[in-house]
């Protein structure tokens, strides 16, 4: 107990001076024309509206500054190259070199750039492990299941060779992207299969042998940060609804089962992200009624005036 005691305090502090700190992106562009850099930053992902600026290069040259509170992601794009959904930590200092002759020649130095090297490279290897074949995905047994397993301890082998050169706040967020990034693709698998009438024996099947492997997860505040998880714990409360019920989906039944099941920092974004997301065109009483339980809860007040602004409270 006195160890998980250290490591949250840790956390806290890191987070806290971090906060006082600036953030900057910059780079330079070997090109012989004005290109056009634009910086989308993910604060709140899925849940407060990303910021975007842009800007166009001056002698080669681009320089984004902001202040973060908390790790963020970032989404940087040049006529050439695309960072999409990097990890960004309150204070680091992100310096890009490019070649517009060759797009893959990138460098990344300042603080925080191993962080960098970690992302893009295995942006560049991994990247077509999440589109497996169709004689894989079509399988309705534990092939599937199988492939995405070996391909996420692959990931996270390569991961963990980062580790001593990276924050222990990112080292966790990357490692709940990589892992809830195939959780989540399973728990598509089984709700697709749930929707399909023909599948949903072999769906509640896959539901069994994976509900004990699920029950051991064990999520932390570190862990909020990362976009995986929260996309997860989404998609599988749906097919915790399938299971249960074999109905169509009941939008403020499933807030309500999320909320049973989480907690913590966790539970505050996740919801938010539900609520924020909700895409019906009638809100009816009983979504009303999330919102406003949401509104009474111990939640982020930024996270709360978005909830109230959309439904009108």
């Amino acid at each position: 107990m006195a160890k998980y005691y250290i490591l949250i305090c840790f956390f806290a502090f890191a987070l806290t001076a971090s906060a006082q700190k600036s953030t900057i992106i910059e780079g330079n562009i070997k090109s012989p024309y004005n290109e056009r850099v634009s910086l989308t930053l993910f604060k709140s992902i899925n849940i407060a509206e990303p910021t975007v600026a842009n800007q166009t290069l001056v002698d080669s040259n681009f320089r984004f500054e902001f202040t973060l509170s908390a790790p963020a992601y970032f989404t940087l794009s040049t006529n050439r190259n695309l960072f999409k959904f990097f990890l960004i930590e309150p204070g680091d200092s992100i310096h890009i070199d490019m070649n517009i002759l060759q797009v893959q020649d990138v460098e990344f130095s300042g603080e925080g750039a191993d962080k960098m090297n970690y992302q893009y490279w295995a942006n560049i290897r991994y990247q077509d492990w999440y589109h497996p074949s169709a004689s894989i995905t079509a399988d309705t047994g534990t092939r599937y299941f199988n492939f995405l397993d070996s391909c996420r301890g692959q990931q996270l082998y390569s991961l963990r060779n980062f580790k001593g050169l990276i924050t222990p706040m990112a080292y966790q967020i990357l490692q709940a992207d990589v892992f809830y990034s195939f959780e989540d693709l399973k728990s598509k698998h089984i709700y697709n299969l749930f929707r399909d009438s023909a599948t949903t024996q072999q769906a509640r099947l896959l539901y069994k042998l994976y509900l004990p492997i699920q029950k051991k997860f064990i999520f932390n505040d570190a862990q909020c940060y990362s976009k995986n998880l929260i996309s997860y714990l989404i998609q599988q409360n749906q097919v915790d609804y399938q299971y249960l019920h074999n109905r169509p989906d009941d939008w403020a039944e499933e807030y309500r089962l999320t909320k049973q099941h989480t907690k913590g920092t966790i539970q505050e974004r996740v919801l938010a992200t539900l609520l924020l997301n909700e895409g019906v065109s009638v809100i009816d009483g009983d979504i009303l009624k999330c919102a406003k339980d949401y509104l009474n809860g111990n939640y982020s007040p930024l996270f709360k005036e978005l909830v109230r602004k959309k439904y009108a409270l």
